[in-house]
């Protein structure tokens, strides 16, 4: 259900509470959300999630919010992979 609200709801905050429901092992499910969604909060709690080093490193350098790149790169260093 969460994952349901995290890519088709219509209020950015539900995205969001949903996002952070969502279990880590649905790795797809968090790097669509990460990429895609319209809003740089519900990107970026998608992000703090996310534990592929390359999908981090593409999103540390191409997102267009500053935000979203700063998530990347400390999860990058969190990980251990900086």
């Amino acid at each position: 259900m969460p994952i349901n609200i995290a890519k088709n709801d219509k209020d950015k905050n539900v995205r969001k509470a949903a996002v952070q429901r969502i279990s880590d092992y649905h790795q797809k499910v968090l790097i669509s959300i990460a990429k895609n969604d319209e809003d740089e909060y519900v990107r970026t709690e998608a992000v703090r999630k996310i534990t592929d080093v390359q999908i981090l490193v593409e999103i540390k350098y191409n997102d267009i919010d500053d935000d979203v790149r700063w998530a990347a790169d400390m999860r990058l260093e969190y990980l251990g992979s900086y």
